[in-house]
């Protein structure tokens, strides 16, 4: 499912950063080059990665203790 995730993921990612090119081009920046475009992508690999190093701490097994009941 992480791996869905970024697929999933991808086109947003990359719809924002065509609005952030046309937003740049209306106010009359020169074009930021194609490598802008690798940004996306490079997200989205990243993003299963990044998925479960955040929800590590969920995953870890509880430790009982008398004081708390969960």
């Amino acid at each position: 499912p992480v791996g869905t995730q970024a697929l999933q993921v991808f086109p947003l990612l990359l719809a924002s950063t065509l609005v952030q090119v046309l937003v740049r081009m209306m106010q009359g920046s020169a074009f930021a080059g194609w490598a802008i475009w690798l940004s996306p992508l490079i997200e989205a690999v990243l993003w299963p990665v990044v998925s479960v190093l955040l929800l590590a701490p969920q995953h870890r097994a509880p430790d009982p203790d008398e004081d708390r009941p969960l």
